[in-house]
């Protein structure tokens, strides 16, 4: 069962936040996932008449490679724009793409995927404690590490306090 709060995003909000969607440019950008590893370049074109984003992607070792059209309007406010992405599958506006099985998409074309609070009390309970042994094995993997600090100086370290901290609560 896929939930969009563990799904990485990318939204427009964001992209005109950092200067990416500034008009008559063109950009990369580089994101690193981190669940399931991986990494996608963006190259983002706002030059008329053929706005768009690239995504190239390494996902399960494979190579996905599309482009998502984009759109701007403007703004009934201000004399700003507002840009919008085009799903590639419905044709529908949308502002925020959610990363599943090697693309980024829309909500609406992602099948059997919920908001963790739209579940039942039990199985909420259940996702809830899943995320937790799975949250603990990964402090675990990271304390019995190899190259991991337990102890500077005779002292333990900040990160080994932290995470023997949260072991404790858990």
């Amino acid at each position: 069962m896929l939930l969009y709060d563990d799904l990485q995003t990318i939204s427009i909000v964001h992209l005109v936040k950092e200067g990416y969607l500034t008009p008559g440019t063109e950009t990369d950008l580089t994101i690193a996932l981190t669940e399931p590893p991986g990494e996608v370049r963006l190259h983002i074109n706002t030059i008329l008449p053929q706005q768009h984003l690239r995504f190239t992607c390494t996902f399960n070792e494979q190579i996905f490679d599309y482009v998502i059209n984009l759109v701007s309007l403007p703004s009934h406010l201000n004399s700003s724009l507002l840009w919008y992405f085009i799903c590639p599958f419905t044709g529908a506006r949308c502002r925020k793409l959610y990363f599943a099985d090697g693309y980024f998409l829309p909500r609406t074309a992602i099948n059997g995927t919920y908001y963790k609070k739209t579940l039942g009390t039990k199985v909420r309970s259940t996702v809830t404690r899943a995320s937790k042994i799975s949250a603990i094995s990964k402090m675990l993997e990271k304390v019995n590490a190899p190259y991991f600090r337990k102890t500077y100086a005779h002292k333990p370290t900040e990160s080994y306090k932290r995470i023997t901290k949260e072991l404790m609560h858990a």
